[in-house]
């Protein structure tokens, strides 16, 4: 089965998340192939279970005409190439974590990964995760910049988001890595 996915907006959590989906419909047979934001296609291409990744535009362009919730996906002319290409099944990733997390009251059940499965879905999903497929060359650069770190675990940050309300304060973000660089190799992204 040809399977759609497409999400036309987000970051790198975002990414993650439709990285679950496309991993656990694989493994149920489908052959994945994920629409988003030109600006996350590499990223796309990096997960395991997505067949072939193709770009909707430029973030910045899609952004100011992006559909809001309560649209229709077809209204949304950057959308097209969604609808010409050949599949058994699409599937519309707008948001389902932000709208199960305003429709949940108490504790949430289900991390995002799941409930992206959910969405899309997937027969199973309770132990949805993305999987991360690094290419030799990447390792190999990788490995140029943590070998002359000292010998214990190193963690990579990203202090900024797509969106202000997910970009760390810097006082926040000096804190924090503070604390980290104590005990681990703090590499910034």
């Amino acid at each position: 089965m040809k399977v759609t996915l497409y999400r036309e907006s987000g970051g790198m959590g975002d990414v993650l998340c439709v990285g679950a989906v496309a991993r656990q419909l694989a493994h149920e047979g489908a052959e994945v192939h994920v629409f988003a934001p030109d600006d996350f296609l590499d990223l796309y291409e990096h997960l395991d279970g997505v067949s072939a990744a193709s770009g909707l535009g430029r973030l910045k362009k899609i952004a100011p005409i992006r559909r809001r919730p309560n649209s229709p996906p077809y209204r949304a002319s950057y959308l097209a190439p969604v609808w010409q290409t050949q599949a058994d099944k699409r599937i519309d990733l707008y948001c389902p974590a932000r709208l199960y997390e305003q429709m949940t009251e108490g504790p949430l059940r289900f991390g995002r990964p799941q409930i992206f499965c959910m969405a899309a879905g997937a027969q199973a999903f309770d132990h949805a995760r993305p999987n991360w497929v690094i290419r030799d060359y990447e390792r190999a650069a990788a490995q140029r910049v943590i070998e002359p770190l000292p010998d214990r675990p190193t963690i990579a940050y990203a202090p900024r988001a797509t969106t202000r309300e997910r970009t760390y304060p810097p006082e926040y973000s000096h804190m924090l890595v503070s604390a980290l660089v104590r005990r681990y190799n703090v590499v910034y992204l």
